[in-house]
């Protein structure tokens, strides 16, 4: 087995977010937890691509990314109020 620690890491961040699924889910619904699992990856993907983490091209954050992910986080919150 020649799994680098980046493998091992994403394994067990990967079992943690299905622990999460079983958990969290059920207490809070599944369409807030879904839509804060995908505007949590939308996030981090504008900050990797801002600053060009773990090999990533830089793209520099604009306006209208920033914006984008203001949007998906209000979005979240409307859904987990309603």
């Amino acid at each position: 087995m020649r799994a680098t620690i980046q493998h091992r890491i994403g394994g067990v961040l990967g079992g943690g977010i299905i622990l999460a699924q079983f958990i969290v889910a059920r207490q809070i619904g599944a369409a807030p937890f879904l839509g804060m699992l995908v505007t949590a990856g939308v996030v981090t993907s504008i900050l990797l691509d801002h600053f060009g983490w773990i090999g990533f091209e830089r793209h520099p954050a604009t306006i209208w990314r920033i914006f984008g992910g203001l949007l998906m986080i209000g979005g979240v919150a409307l859904v987990a109020m309603l």
